[in-house]
């Protein structure tokens, strides 16, 4: 196999794994432990051949995809960096929609925002990052900003629960209860198993005086496994 042929299959390799990491995100079943053991081992082989390849950006790309996927965020965050810095030019969007996702998931929250902005420069459209770039907007208490890109998130896509729950929690957060309520309501529309859309619009309930109500969705949220010190 020539040289050519082998960064194209790379290239083939990374776009499949990215777009699993996003099908799968956030992760949907636990790797059984033969799965931990051939990432692993994959992470230990890509990690041999980066040390023989410094400046071999897809090598870094794909190390980052398996720490992803092994829950390592943060060094996975830290390979996306060094693509970036060796100027990869192809994916710009995956790099930066990954690299703000495993940023978000290792709490670098402020960085994640700055991930997100440089991906929708690149794509404008991706309706799921403003609903993500909302997250860490949320997280950093920037509530109006991240209503704002939770509206145009339901703009893009209206069927996507998730940017009504994380608008209905920063109406919450910042005193508007009776929007609180309507967006989780609209979020549990879309997903009746949504529990913290349940938790906010019975939080809601009870600062406008309606405790019953109130009660019942907060039991509603703690069925479906919410746990309140996690808020």
């Amino acid at each position: 196999m020539s040289f050519i042929q082998i960064k194209v299959s790379r290239m083939i390799l990374i776009v499949v794994l990215a777009a699993a990491a996003f099908l799968s995100v956030p992760e949907g079943r636990a790797l059984s432990k033969g799965q931990v053991a051939n990432i692993r081992a994959s992470v230990i082989a890509l990690s041999a051949m980066i040390e023989a390849s410094p400046n071999e950006a897809e090598l870094y790309f794909e190390r980052a995809l398996l720490q992803k996927k092994l829950g390592n965020y943060k060094s996975a965050a830290q390979d996306l960096k060094i693509v970036e810095l060796l100027k990869y030019p192809h994916f710009r969007f995956e790099l930066y929609t990954l690299k703000g996702l495993c940023d978000f998931l290792s709490g670098e929250y402020y960085k994640a925002v700055e991930d997100y902005n440089f991906a929708l420069q690149v794509n404008p459209r991706a309706d799921y990052c403003y609903a993500n770039r909302a997250c860490a907007f949320l997280k950093i208490h920037r509530y109006k900003l991240a209503i704002n890109d939770c509206h145009q998130a339901i703009k893009l896509n209206s069927l996507a629960g998730a940017p009504f729950s994380t608008a209905a929690e920063c109406y919450y957060r910042s005193g508007q209860y009776k929007y609180a309520i309507d967006y989780s309501s609209k979020a549990i529309q879309r997903d009746p198993d949504d529990a913290k859309a349940y938790y906010f619009r019975g939080a809601a309930y009870r600062k406008i005086g309606q405790k019953l109500a109130g009660d019942l969705d907060i039991a509603k949220a703690a069925k479906l496994g919410l746990k309140v010190k996690e808020l």
